[in-house]
């Protein structure tokens, strides 16, 4: 069995799908609006053991964001910043 922060989106309790794609939606709303959101701030709505797998939802939504904005996002910058990626 797998640990809950190796999880697949998929495999996740409905009503944490469902809370994970809301919190989706209103990042990319907020992208739209003009605003780079901080991704930190949404980890703190998703239980620890879930975090990682918000946060391969909300990276490439930024990484599209950014790149569609002129810049050349790193997965560096990423990895720095959210060591659990890199693990």
């Amino acid at each position: 069995m797998k640990s809950p922060n190796e999880t697949d989106f998929e495999q996740l309790p409905s009503d944490l799908m469902l809370k994970i794609n809301q919190l989706c939606d209103r990042y990319e709303s907020e992208l739209r609006q003009g605003d780079l959101p901080s991704i930190n701030a949404y980890l703190d709505d998703v239980a620890v053991d879930f975090r990682e797998v918000i946060l391969k939802e909300l990276i490439p939504l930024e990484v599209e964001h950014r790149c569609q904005q002129g810049e050349t996002p790193e997965s560096s910058e990423y990895l720095r910043q959210f060591p659990v990626l890199d693990q």
